[in-house]
């Protein structure tokens, strides 16, 4: 299940960070979004949600990795 976001962090090294924050949700079944930030850049058209910050990040970084643009 895990497959883009090792990738993504490889391409993008250093000049590629994350924010997550929690969206909405119940207090046990929270919603987080993940919104890559390449060179300080926030790339709000890869921003993605998920149920744990990891899944959030993943669901972003395969929109990334599948737009074509890295």
């Amino acid at each position: 299940m895990w497959g883009y976001l090792p990738q993504l962090n490889q391409w993008g090294g250093t000049a590629l960070n994350w924010e997550t924050e929690r969206v909405g949700g119940k207090d046990h079944i929270p919603i987080f979004k993940a919104i890559p930030v390449y060179h300080g850049e926030r790339l709000e058209v890869f921003a993605a949600q998920g149920e744990s910050k990891k899944a959030a990040k993943e669901n972003a970084a395969a929109l990334m990795a599948q737009s074509g643009h890295c």
